[in-house]
This record gives C-alpha cells, sequence and structure tokens, in this order.
C-alpha cells in the first residue's frame, strides 16, 4: 500500500487536515465544550495508554479522527501530554457531525457566491 493510500484510509470528514475546517470547529469551541460530556479514567489502564490517545479513543468506542478535538478541548497540545490524567473531557460525536454538516454548508454556498 502506497503512503497515499494509507494516509487517505486514514483521513476522515472530521481530521484536520483542512485549515478552514480547523479554523471553524475553534470558532465554535464553546458549542463544542457546552456538549461535552467528563470521562473519569482508570490510572491503572490510563497509564498503559500513555502517549497513546488515539488507541484509547478506538478502545473507548470513540473516533480517533477527532483526536485533535480532543486534544483541544482538553487544552493538551499532543499525545505527549496525554499521560497523567485522571478525567478527560470526550465531546459529543452528534455536535460534531452537526458542525461538519454547517461547515460543509457553508462552504458550498460560498463556493457558489464566488463561482
Amino acid at each position: 500500500m502506497s503512503l497515499e493510500k494509507m494516509y487517505e484510509s486514514l483521513t476522515t470528514a472530521y481530521s484536520n487536515d483542512d485549515a478552514d475546517w480547523v479554523h471553524y470547529v475553534r470558532d465554535n469551541l464553546h458549542v463544542i465544550m457546552a456538549t461535552s460530556e467528563w470521562m473519569e479514567l482508570d490510572p491503572f489502564k490510563h497509564n498503559s495508554m500513555k502517549y497513546r490517545l488515539e488507541d484509547f479513543m478506538l478502545e473507548e468506542r470513540l473516533s480517533p479522527s477527532i483526536a485533535w478535538i480532543l486534544l483541544l478541548i482538553n487544552q493538551l497540545g499532543s499525545n505527549l501530554d496525554f499521560i497523567g490524567l485522571t478525567r478527560l473531557r470526550i465531546p459529543d460525536i452528534t455536535t460534531i457531525k452537526e458542525l461538519r454538516s454547517q461547515y460543509v454548508s457553508v462552504r458550498s454556498n460560498y463556493n457558489e457566491v464566488r463561482g
């Protein structure tokens, strides 16, 4: 499998590879924060997952493609900061889907106007 194919298989609509999408998420961070929930972390389990946020998310049945949003709302700089936490704010996936839908709609309307 080529690197390009591997990259494409890892990216989703929620990935942070679109700068405008990242900006839109940051603009609506208050909405994400208001609908997110706290998850208490088991210290032993969390210790075994240190630095491996995406693996933790897969185990918790969360989409790894929103890992960057999870880092953002928890004020973590990178996976290296995923250590020694007792709780973690988890974004509501329904809210993320709604924001993505709004973003796609706004962007398509903008592209039609620019046209």
